[in-house]
């Protein structure tokens, strides 16, 4: 899926991902606000708030074991930044037009998803600074590339740092599986609204450990 200029970017944009997330520090914890380490390599679909456009490579460092690729909008790549949007498309972008259904963006994100990489979603399509901001409704996009990668979902949930020196937490949840909902190859147009709506609570999950966690931490240093 990549030139070979394609590869050298995509590979040095890993490094530097990592890097920074050593140096930095990155908290991920699960439901129970356990902190855990990430060891899995299988495919997934990473479904995740957007806060900031550094967040591909905030992700990429927090999941070092899956060779991440990431959907971003061609509004997004056809930035007049000619340097940002040459480093997106050779970092493992996939430009997708999110006001049509972009038959191959998805085909793209799909054929990514089966030869091994896993892939990064953000389903609000646009960055939303506040802590206090809820998530929009999750768009059907996510959830059919999910059923046609056959790949579970991972929903995470995150926010900037409030210090350029303090560590950035993330809460990551269990996986998300679209055939727990249906029994179907491809789920009809009701089980999509209820599949959308429980995996818009999961996300939610992980927004509502992620203020409890830094609740305690605030209660903590008071």
């Amino acid at each position: 899926m990549f030139s070979k200029v394609g590869y050298f970017f995509y590979h040095l944009a890993r490094l530097l991902s990592r890097l920074v997330s050593n140096g930095y520090g990155i908290t991920r914890l699960d439901l129970n606000m356990n902190e855990v380490k990430n060891k899995d390599t299988h495919p997934v679909l990473i479904v995740a708030n957007h806060v900031s456009f550094t967040d591909p490579l905030f992700y990429t460092g927090l999941f070092p074991k899956r060779q991440l690729m990431y959907i971003a909008s061609e509004l997004v790549i056809n930035d007049k930044n000619k340097l940002k949007s040459f480093l997106l498309i050779h970092t493992g972008c996939i430009r997708i037009n999110r006001n049509i259904y972009d038959i191959e963006g998805i085909r793209k994100a799909t054929e990514a998803l089966k030869k091994g990489h896993s892939v990064l979603i953000f389903p609000e399509g646009t960055l939303h600074h506040e802590n206090s901001e809820e998530l929009s409704e999750i768009k059907s996009g996510a959830i059919l590339l999910a059923v046609q990668a056959g790949v579970p979902i991972i929903p995470a949930y995150s926010l900037k740092r409030k210090h350029w020196y303090g560590k950035r937490v993330v809460v990551v949840g269990e996986e998300f599986k679209i055939s727990d909902y249906t029994s179907r190859k491809f789920p009809t147009v009701p089980e999509m609204d209820v599949i959308a709506s429980a995996l818009m609570n999961k996300i939610n999950e992980c927004r509502e450990v992620y203020e409890k966690y830094e609740e305690s931490k605030a209660k903590g240093n008071t």
